[in-house]
């Protein structure tokens, strides 16, 4: 396991993973992979379902070329950070995105702690860029208040989770401020409980990554 510093820039590599139209519209700018669409076919055992039937379906996926990666940026303490080593080590197995039971969404990372674009996050300035989708606490929202730009956005999902229900849930819907959205006031964010009532809590980590400018 990779011990993390204080900051340090994760740079997960070697990802191919489920159709993104995100992805498809980087690559038309920066040329940074290709996009590929595979025709798949599920294998059934006739002994266990005698009438099912294999159908055909496709799969879509985005392979990044030799020396592009996928950056993100880690800040926390000691012990978050080796959590999160933690973490990104068990992914790079189960993969990430969609058709993880399929073997797509595997990734191999590394840990960059002097990577040029970390001297942004000591500069000053006027405005403050999220990094980060995030949400404000309750005591919170008058800071958001003031000449702001933002775009909400809804994120929901399934409870991955085997002692979560005995059938598969999805999570509240909740709604966070976009990643690039402007305030003129730093606020915290928060976690937020996102389940429906089932056998424990799910959070939703919604706190704010800033960077002035």
């Amino acid at each position: 396991m990779l011990v993390l510093t204080r900051q340090a820039c994760l740079r997960p590599c070697a990802i191919t993973s489920g159709s993104n139209e995100k992805a498809k519209q980087l690559n038309d700018q920066f040329q940074i992979g290709s996009y590929h669409l595979t025709l798949k076919v599920t294998a059934v055992d006739e002994g266990i379902a005698k009438d099912a039937v294999s159908e055909p379906y496709s799969i879509g996926t985005f392979s990044f070329q030799k020396g592009c990666w996928l950056y993100f940026v880690a800040k926390g303490s000691t012990r978050a950070l080796n959590m999160v080593g933690t973490i990104l080590h068990s992914l790079q197995y189960s993969g990430l995105g969609g058709k993880r039971t399929t073997g797509y969404g595997r990734f191999t990372y590394e840990v960059v702690e002097e990577a040029p674009f970390l001297t942004l996050f000591k500069r000053k300035g006027t405005r403050d860029i999220w990094l980060s989708s995030a949400m404000a606490k309750d005591d919170e929202w008058h800071l958001s208040e003031g000449d702001n730009r933002f775009i909400l956005q809804k994120r929901s999902g399934f409870v991955q989770s085997f002692t979560y229900s005995n059938t598969l849930k999805k999570k509240r819907d909740f709604y966070t401020f976009a990643a690039g959205s402007v305030f003129e006031k730093q606020f915290e964010g928060g976690i937020f409980d996102v389940s429906s009532g089932c056998n424990h809590p799910v959070y939703r980590y919604a706190k704010a990554f800033w960077l002035e400018v």
